[in-house]
């Protein structure tokens, strides 16, 4: 049986790594958070910051993991086909949740979905600015 060999990850992949390893720290601190108000308020923080965590990472599979060495029209493509995947994630996902968890989306928990969905994506700006060579 022969070893197997190890393909060193790619620049995207390790952003991408790191963008959602930010996203999990989001999404857990801010369902503890909400733990402290109410269990329903820190699963609607749960919940919130799944669809984005879901949402970037299919972006980020479709899109970046897929073009390495390809030429910009590939890129682009890959790209917009990503971008429509993640706008299909987050439209099912919030269906799915308007749909099965009516009940636990009081006035304050609406607010912490959202807060938390905003936060979790907000993640995604943060790594790429810290991380940069540029700065």
């Amino acid at each position: 049986m022969l070893p197997a060999i190890k393909r060193p990850r790619s620049d995207q992949q390790t952003l991408l790594i790191r963008v959602i390893r930010l996203q999990l720290a989001v999404v857990a601190t801010g369902s503890l958070v909400a733990l402290w108000w109410s269990p329903m308020s820190a699963l609607a923080a749960l919940m919130g910051g799944s669809v984005a965590l879901v949402a970037s990472a299919v972006f980020g599979l479709i899109s970046l993991t897929s073009v390495r060495g390809r030429s910009a029209g590939v890129v682009v493509v890959a790209f917009y086909l990503g971008e429509i995947g993640k706008f299909v994630v987050v439209a099912v996902g919030f269906a799915l949740i308007s749909r099965c968890c009516t009940p636990a989306l009081t006035g304050p928990n609406t607010l912490l979905l959202f807060g938390v969905f905003a936060a979790t994506l907000m993640a995604q700006w943060v790594v790429p600015a810290v991380t940069s060579r540029k700065f």
